[in-house]
């Protein structure tokens, strides 16, 4: 098993409201560009999306159109699921998933992990204490990123 930190954010958009996030992603990335002069600009605004989750190296300010933000995103590789499950509580307790793909393996890794009380509370309620992270399962993200 490997970890390896990404550089950058990733951004997971508010469903229904994923043009939205592109274009203030992309608002963000030629202000960048204009600010820094430089001869030659990325690609893109962001360097990849995984449904709707957007993957930035770059770390952009206020963005407005996201649900929620990976500030420090984690490549894990794996051979198995109890290998990710034991990463992932390795790093801390709470984890809530957030699939686009491999729906099925994703549910078993989230099977070994602690459960989170998913039941309704009475508004207003206290926030827990402990932190709570988000992770997804990509096949692809190796190749992805190697470019």
């Amino acid at each position: 098993m490997t970890q390896s930190p990404l550089k950058g954010r990733v951004y997971q958009a508010v469903p229904g409201f994923e043009d939205h996030l592109r274009l203030e992603l992309e608002a963000f990335h030629k202000t960048v560009e204009d600010e820094s002069s430089r001869k030659e600009a990325p690609a893109g605004a962001w360097k990849d999306q995984w449904g709707a989750l957007y993957y930035t190296e770059h770390t952009a300010g206020d963005i407005f159109w996201r649900q929620n933000l990976w500030l420090e995103p984690l490549l894990i590789e794996f051979d198995s699921i109890s290998e990710a499950a034991s990463a992932l509580r390795a790093i801390q307790r709470n984890w809530q998933p957030e699939f686009f793909t491999q729906f099925r393996r994703g549910a078993l890794i989230t099977a070994k992990l602690p459960p989170i009380s998913e039941k309704p509370r009475p508004f207003p309620w206290a926030l827990p204490g402990a932190p709570v992270g988000a992770f997804t399962h990509m096949r692809l993200l190796n190749k992805v990123l190697k470019t």
